[in-house]
């Protein structure tokens, strides 16, 4: 089968007053139509931006992406992203902020919308402004607003990093939900180690700056997965015995 995402010796440098600072250190990686992968790594080894390149907002320094085998140059409504702040705007309504995002308007509009109030659970909160609904809710609505356009990919760049622990763990089983009805391709930045285990097929492990690919866990475990299972805190401690090996290294453990 053919990967649907290919990156290829992605390098990304950023000018600095005297000299330049490279994040990203030649970074190869296929990903199956499908998969759910989570990238994890030290704060600054280039997580986000990685994200970024994919979704065609920033140009590698050197190296390429592709898309189906085309390269990725410039943002696309086939790859989708979701920020940690959902970036709402704060006069439109819950509905009106979803049917913002749709890309080429059509008839089927207003069905749409409700398809995908439904999708995320808000149907009862289509009239909201964002100042009445949760945080939680809020990523709903941004989550929405971007899987209207049916992308392919989904680019998660810590999407529920500022919510609160138990708001966390409930949105990370509505992703999965949603991951399986949508069957779409995810890729999640994550610093929570037990958030990738949970969502993921694949936990890509990043080295400290700049960023490379230090390993590849693969996560076979059956879904539901749970966290206090012995074959889950097998592959946590794999993860943590990757990082380690670096003492500079600061991962976030939630329980």
């Amino acid at each position: 089968m053919n990967p649907v995402l290919e990156i290829d010796g992605v390098r990304k440098t950023f000018p600095l007053a005297k000299g330049k600072l490279e994040v990203l250190g030649g970074v190869s990686q296929k990903i199956e139509a499908g998969s759910f992968i989570s990238i994890v790594g030290a704060s600054g080894c280039g997580k986000s931006t990685l994200l970024r390149i994919i979704s065609g907002l920033e140009t590698a320094t050197e190296g390429q992406v592709r898309f189906h085998g085309k390269p990725v140059t410039e943002p696309t409504i086939e790859i989708g992203m979701i920020f940690q702040e959902s970036r709402l705007f704060p006069w439109l309504t819950v509905k009106e902020n979803i049917r913002f995002g749709i890309f080429k308007p059509s008839p089927r509009d207003d069905e749409l919308v409700r398809e995908h109030m439904e999708l995320v659970g808000l149907s009862d909160f289509a009239d909201a402004l964002p100042k009445q609904i949760s945080g939680g809710m809020q990523q709903r609505v941004s989550i929405a607003r971007t899987l209207i356009n049916c992308p392919e990919i989904l680019l998660l760049d810590e999407p529920f990093g500022a919510l609160d622990a138990l708001t966390r763990i409930q949105m990370q089983n509505e992703i999965l939900r949603i991951w399986q009805a949508q069957k779409a391709t995810m890729l999640l930045v994550t610093h929570d180690v037990d958030e990738a285990i949970f969502l993921s097929d694949r936990i890509i492990v990043l080295s400290n700056r700049p960023g490379r690919v230090k390993k590849c866990i693969p996560v076979n475990l059956s879904r539901p997965r749970d966290r206090n299972s012995a074959s889950f805190i097998a592959v946590r401690r794999e993860i943590y015995q990757e990082f380690f090996q670096d003492s500079d290294l600061e991962v976030e453990y939630y329980i």
